[in-house]
């Protein structure tokens, strides 16, 4: 009997010991919970953000943003070459400034013309006398008489 009530505890005993393992595995519990809670609700968190750079809203910003830099870039292109392309416009009218008739007649060559038909004189053949000749210049016109042609025989 004495082995037998070592082994049966106290009643009072045994509901305090059982009460202390309820309270250990509802605070075990409880813990367990707001942990699950608390990384679920991070996971929810990280993809709602997800989900919002996927939205409609979001992607219609970031193309926008695309947009305008490209924008940017084909405007800068553009002004780049339009810069080309004036000075290469620039060199060309300098070049062909430089070769126009008033030029040349600015250096002091002239064109000389038969008075009566216009036609210019390339060589001192055509002008034969009392022909009259027109010479151009730079400033003015000068109104001739030829009174000799002399021209060098020129090899065909």
């Amino acid at each position: 009997l004495k082995d037998l009530s070592r082994r049966l505890a106290h009643p009072g005993r045994q509901v305090q010991e059982k009460s202390l393992r309820v309270d250990d595995w509802t605070f075990r519990l409880a813990h367990a919970l707001n942990r699950d809670l608390r990384l679920r609700g991070e996971k929810v968190a990280r993809l709602a953000d997800r989900l919002q750079g996927w939205s409609p809203q979001k992607q219609v910003e970031i193309h926008k943003a695309m947009l305008e830099r490209n924008r940017e870039k084909l405007r800068h292109a553009m002004l780049r070459h339009l810069s080309g392309r004036r000075s290469e416009w620039d060199r060309s009218t300098a070049r062909l400034a430089a070769l126009s008739p008033l030029s040349v007649l600015a250096r002091g060559y002239s064109i000389t013309r038969l008075a009566d038909t216009g036609a210019v004189v390339r060589e001192a053949a055509q002008a034969q006398p009392p022909s009259q000749v027109e010479i151009l210049l730079h400033s003015g016109t000068l109104l001739c008489s030829v009174e000799q042609a002399k021209g060098e025989e020129v090899e065909p």
